[in-house]
């Protein structure tokens, strides 16, 4: 219920009545992959594939993580790292639907993200954004906030994709530069902040840097 803690964290001290305690085990117990969620006034339908999605939603939807400063209001959007375009589309709400290009990597993630964003000016490319165009070894799993370029979990499938530079997806798409790049790509974030070619066509960047 709405009540139901969201995590394991939220508990103090569980029931143990063999029921689900937490949002996250609710969402398996009845297999739930819609909800919808009230965004500035709007009434947005989600899909979702697994429950980890439910901590994604709550980190962007309901935490705001990706707030912006009052008065900055960009008009064309990049999002590395799109997973199933919570991101894409929080922006693409409060921003009053901006230009968007969203990057995923994972192709078993693509149809949630364009699921998720319909109706809004975002185009979904399934592709991880590198330093440099061509193909890559990309490691997924269940866990897929944990997809990488890199092996973090035993459990993780190595598949092969397609990588763009933040140049070529740019001009894939026509743009000549982008006023804010959102990012959350596992790592990968490292090389991109030194390449000259990304900065050089940024105006601004929010996201997340990983160890």
């Amino acid at each position: 219920g709405a009540l139901d803690p969201l995590v394991d964290s939220d508990i103090n001290q569980r029931l143990n009545d063999s029921l689900p305690e937490t949002l996250g085990e609710w969402i398996v117990m009845d297999g739930l992959t819609h909800l919808k969620i009230k965004l500035n006034g709007e009434t947005i339908p989600l899909s979702l594939i697994g429950p980890t999605d439910f901590l994604v939603v709550r980190e962007i939807m309901l935490e705001r993580e990706y707030e912006l400063p009052k008065g900055f209001m960009p008009r064309t959007v990049v999002d590395l790292g799109a997973h199933i375009g919570m991101a894409s589309l929080f922006l693409a709400v409060v921003l009053g639907d901006p230009t968007i290009l969203a990057l995923e990597a994972d192709p078993a993630l693509v149809a949630q993200t364009t699921a998720n964003t319909m109706g809004h000016d975002v185009t979904v490319v399934n592709a991880a954004i590198a330093v440099e165009t061509g193909k890559r070894s990309f490691f997924t799993s269940d866990e897929s906030w944990a997809n990488s370029f890199e092996r973090t979990l035993p459990q993780q499938t190595e598949i092969e994709i397609d990588a763009l530079s933040l140049g070529d997806a740019l001009d894939r798409a026509g743009l000549d530069r982008v006023d804010l790049v959102k990012i959350d790509v596992e790592g990968a974030e490292w090389g991109l902040l030194t390449d000259p070619s990304f900065i050089d066509r940024t105006d601004a960047i929010i996201g997340e840097l990983h160890g």
